[in-house]
């Protein structure tokens, strides 16, 4: 992307036994209704180049999204921000994220997190579980994010969690009776289609 920034990840993971070669980049890019021009928030968007980033890497990259998505909401760089978060950083860092949602509490309910993640790899569920309901009660957003191009794939962490949204691929094809198909599914498993 030729908009996305870059660091490098060395300084950010520091293991002698295996220095990290490559970068963490991120990206912004504006989140819309599917059926209209609403704008619903600016997703902070997270990966990484050259390397494979472990588990808890990629749970404490997200972390600093979150770190970033307050800057940039308290900063006021955009009127809404949104981040994703697995189910796996949740496990791990359950209470470093509480506290900054509470150290930013005047700007909280202008965050969206979206979720992503397989409720069947969950250790556990419990964690996830208080964890939404404390988005809930702080007014926060909860999405899920999804990896497949068919709702129906991820049918059992979409009840478990009960999205406000869902955030998915857009499918690739063009035909008309995909689309049909793809809202029927959003409908089936309770989810507005915009």
């Amino acid at each position: 992307m030729d908009n996305a920034r870059r660091w490098p990840a060395r300084p950010l993971f520091k293991e002698p036994s295996r220095p990290i070669e490559g970068h963490i980049c991120a990206t912004i890019w504006p989140t819309r209704a599917l059926n209209s021009t609403e704008r619903w928030f600016d997703e902070l968007y997270f990966w990484t180049e050259g390397f494979e980033a472990s588990t808890t890497q990629r749970a404490r990259i997200q972390w600093a999204a979150l770190l970033t998505a307050f800057f940039m909401l308290e900063h006021e760089r955009t009127d809404r921000v949104g981040i994703t978060v697995s189910f796996g950083t949740v496990e791990r860092f359950m209470d470093e994220i509480l506290e900054g949602i509470e150290a930013h509490a005047l700007v909280d309910q202008r965050l969206c997190v979206m979720l992503r993640g397989s409720v069947q790899r969950l250790r556990s569920t419990y964690r996830l579980r208080a964890f939404v309901d404390y988005l809930r009660v702080h007014q926060i957003p909860v999405g899920y994010r999804s990896a497949h191009s068919r709702i129906t794939m991820e049918l059992a962490s979409i009840d478990f969690l009960q999205p406000s949204f869902c955030k998915i691929l857009a499918p690739s094809s063009l035909r008309p009776e995909f689309w049909s198909d793809f809202v029927l599914e959003a409908r089936v498993v309770g989810i507005d289609p915009e």
